[in-house]
């Protein structure tokens, strides 16, 4: 079942939704993300996709449940700048298997650091490369969650991201980095 959220509206547990959504749309305005919707997606066996969409499709939330509620509760510290480990379920069912460990090993990157293709190759001991790694993370289907975003080149350029260059550039300057002609420095 895919729930489909406003960015500016996720949920709170601590302070009430009007402040909750100045906080957010604040540092929406800030960090200059593009407006639009996340669309989160579980299954059965856990969470399957979040997505970007720039349209609201049908919304659903009236069907959360405690584990929904949780992620959402986690992408709202996440988007106030606190550090955040997600521990939502993964449905692993459709991502292949060299996929999947690229992308585990990806989960394991804490928040506020990054890590180069090269680095990522390595410690997963392929032959394929840091070029492998970059298609593995292509394919992500849960940005954030597994943040992709934090590797990059190893020249400390930017490199590719599934939802495009602006949002990884400010998913990062979120956790503190800067980008600075598509490189990153602290």
């Amino acid at each position: 079942m895919v729930v489909l959220i406003p960015i500016s509206k996720l949920p709170v547990h601590n302070l009430d939704f009007l402040e909750f959504s100045n906080i957010i749309k604040h540092y929406m305005q800030f960090l200059n993300f593009p407006p639009g919707y996340l669309s989160i997606d579980f299954g059965k066996d856990g969470l399957r996709s979040i997505s970007f969409n720039l349209e609201k499709r049908k919304d659903s939330t009236k069907s959360m449940t405690p584990e929904r509620k949780q992620l959402l509760s986690e992408l709202r510290k996440y988007f106030c700048k606190r550090k955040t480990n997600f521990r939502v379920k993964i449905d692993w069912q459709n991502i292949p298997d060299f996929t999947r460990k690229v992308l585990e090993e990806t989960k394991q990157i804490p928040y506020g650091e990054v890590r180069s293709y090269s680095e990522i190759a390595q410690k997963l001991g392929s032959g394929q490369g840091a070029r492998a790694v970059g298609q593995a993370l292509g394919k992500n289907p849960m940005p954030i969650v597994i943040p992709c975003h934090r590797v990059i080149k190893s020249d400390g350029g930017l490199g590719g991201f599934g939802w495009g260059l602006q949002w990884k550039k400010r998913l990062l300057e979120l956790e503190g980095w800067q980008v600075v002609e598509g490189k990153i420095s602290r």
